[in-house]
């Protein structure tokens, strides 16, 4: 009589901490975050720029439209900082002041909060309307797919400031305005990967599960489907993020955005622009600006992509 042996069974254990509990998902990717040398950076300087955002009314010397008028004070002063030499009889500004005799240390601190909001308000709403419309291209397929994804072809089809501009053109110009060309402009970035996403686990197991159960498409859309898609959306917000700052810059930069007297970084660049060899501090400190806040958002980004990828090691 023949006899059959069991073959062994292998199985995956999530990690084990030292207590001997298992190490939830979010635990594990904050873990994989935090010991990501490129997320530190990004984490850091994010905080920096969070903490000067936030009290930039403590922080700021100034107002950020204030026009100081005190002895000594001229357009386009150069910076002065006494502990690095200045004369001690020159008034001291650590940035220096704009061509309308604002200190311009203020202006970049105060620029931080709208140039943030710029950034996470607009990249919300991009990734909001952009996973809703590539989740059901996706899902539903058919003319609705067809319909949706060319539509986003059209959009992609044009250079993406290009683009902005010409939306600009129409409303108008201003901050609102900015916000709402960015947005438009970037929604059909998140709908492909939405798209994508739902594409790779609509035939699941459990998909297919609920739908033998009786659930109904939206609820197993919004409910199975987008849960189990959204990391490859959150590794490309946090990316977004500081592109969509750098479209805005751009568009103030060329008198499209923010309007004066507001304290956005790329509209100084742009009233500026004319002074970069006589004055190159007014150029140089908001490019700066803009450049750490890119670069948080970017290694942030990098970071998160590797703690979110399920096949790396814990």
């Amino acid at each position: 009589m023949a006899t059959t042996t069991a073959l062994p069974v292998s199985t995956v254990r999530a990690p084990v901490l030292r207590g001997g509990t298992t190490q939830s998902p979010f635990r594990r990717t904050m873990h994989r975050l935090l010991r990501h040398r490129s997320a530190q950076i990004g984490i850091a300087l994010m905080a920096m720029l969070l903490f000067i955002a936030i009290f930039a009314d403590v922080l700021a010397p100034y107002a950020f439209d204030e026009q100081l008028r005190t002895p000594g004070t001229k357009p386009r002063l150069e910076p002065c900082v006494h502990l690095l030499g200045c004369e001690a009889d020159k008034p001291q500004f650590v940035m220096g002041l704009d061509s309308n005799r604002r200190d311009v240390l203020s202006r970049i601190l105060f620029g931080s909060r709208l140039s943030l909001s710029i950034g996470f308000i607009t990249t919300g709403v991009a990734v909001l309307f952009g996973t809703v419309l590539g989740a059901i291209a996706g899902y539903v397929s058919g003319w609705s797919d067809t319909a949706i994804m060319r539509t986003m072809d059209i959009f992609q089809a044009f250079p993406s400031l290009l683009l902005a501009i010409a939306i600009v053109s129409v409303l108008g110009s201003g901050l609102v305005n900015t916000l709402i060309a960015v947005a438009i402009v970037d929604i059909p970035t998140y709908a492909r990967i939405a798209r994508a996403s739902v594409l790779g686990v609509k035939e699941l197991e459990y998909v297919n599960a609920s739908k033998a159960l009786g659930a109904s498409p939206m609820r197993i859309l919004f409910t199975r489907l987008l849960p189990n898609s959204l990391t490859p959306l959150i590794v490309a917000g946090t990316l977004g993020i500081g592109t969509t700052i750098l479209s805005a810059a751009g568009l103030s930069f060329l008198g499209l955005g923010a309007q004066p007297p507001l304290s956005e970084w790329g509209l100084m660049l742009g009233a500026e622009r004319a002074s970069v060899f006589s004055a190159p501090h007014l150029m140089v400190f908001a490019g700066v600006a803009i450049m750490f806040t890119v670069l948080a958002f970017n290694l942030l980004g990098d970071g998160l992509r590797d703690a979110l990828d399920p096949r790396r090691k814990a």
